[in-house]
């Protein structure tokens, strides 16, 4: 084929695309929306989405498998009110674990494990990061829920915070 008359046609094209405006619009639209994410979501998807605090005496392999996760930046803490302070100041979440979570859970038992979320932040984050540490737990150790979760909204007055037991 003839170059000089695939230029043309494509020329020909490219001026009739210019000239209606939906078809110039959907030309600029995916251009212009990887502009606006990479302004609001800078780093090249180098850096994690979502934060979690988490205080794990025990040193878990739950935490190093979220460790492990992309998306997921692990920060980690001294004590459980350090957890709900990170929280309140704009952590994506939290996550509290025994000392014996990984011994209790290859026991087949259902060790206690507080997800710290606040209310004035994005839900979405937190439903997130939620589903994220369940797949986990459910991968882990084999089962369909292998631990109590407890939510503890760090944003309830002075309080500990409001439980909800799922």
């Amino acid at each position: 084929m003839n170059p000089r008359i695939v230029a043309a046609i494509f020329w020909k094209d490219f001026l009739d695309a210019i000239r209606n405006a939906y078809i110039l619009v959907s030309l600029i639209l995916p251009v212009g929306m990887s502009l606006l994410f990479g302004l609001f979501l800078p780093g090249g998807g180098n850096t994690a989405l979502l934060t979690v605090a988490v205080y794990d005496p025990g040193h878990s392999r739950l935490v190093q498998s979220l460790g492990d996760n992309p998306t997921i930046g692990i920060s980690a803490v001294g004590s459980v009110e350090e957890v709900a302070a990170s929280v309140n100041s704009g952590t994506s979440a939290g996550l509290v674990l025994a000392a014996d979570f990984d011994t209790e859970l290859a026991a087949g038992k259902t060790p206690p494990l507080s997800f710290y979320y606040s209310s004035s932040q994005n839900s979405a984050l937190s439903a997130a990061i939620r589903q994220v540490v369940e797949r986990e737990l459910r991968a882990e150790a084999g089962q369909d829920l292998p631990a109590k979760i407890t939510s503890i909204d760090v944003n309830e007055g002075g309080r500990r915070g409001q439980r909800r037991n799922v």
